[in-house]
């Protein structure tokens, strides 16, 4: 099942353990309930894995001519982004370029809340395409 880290962090594990002075290792109270420690460690565990890829850099808006002069933003381009002139240091490319720290946050909240993940152990990710 694919979820994200947070979700599984609340999904019971058949291979956790609990080991209590008086019994054995086990991953069920006697109920047969989850034990509350026995829930999935997502990146702790070698078995986790990711669906979604990680953004990965800073966007850029690429303008289809190599020019210094900026030309009328497009709507979809925040204010925020500046031109970058084409110049022999960018080697011809010229476009708007997400301000780094808007870049940071973007991927860390993206991690943190939207990347998906799965179970390695139990499912493969074809199961869910």
């Amino acid at each position: 099942m694919l979820m994200t880290k947070e979700q599984a962090e609340t999904v019971w594990c058949p291979k956790a353990r609990r080991g209590d002075v008086d019994v054995s290792t086990f991953n069920r109270t006697d109920g047969g309930r989850a034990a509350p420690t026995c829930t999935c460690l997502t990146t702790g565990c070698m078995a986790w894995r990711w669906y979604d890829a990680s953004p990965r850099g800073r966007q850029k808006c690429s303008f289809d001519h190599e020019t210094t002069a900026e030309p009328s933003r497009p709507s979809h381009i925040p204010a925020s982004w500046p031109w970058v002139p084409a110049t022999d240091d960018t080697e011809g490319w010229c476009g708007w370029l997400e301000p780094e720290e808007e870049a940071v946050t973007r991927i860390h909240d993206f991690n943190a809340k939207e990347r998906r993940g799965f179970c390695g152990a139990f499912s493969k990710p074809e199961m869910f395409v």
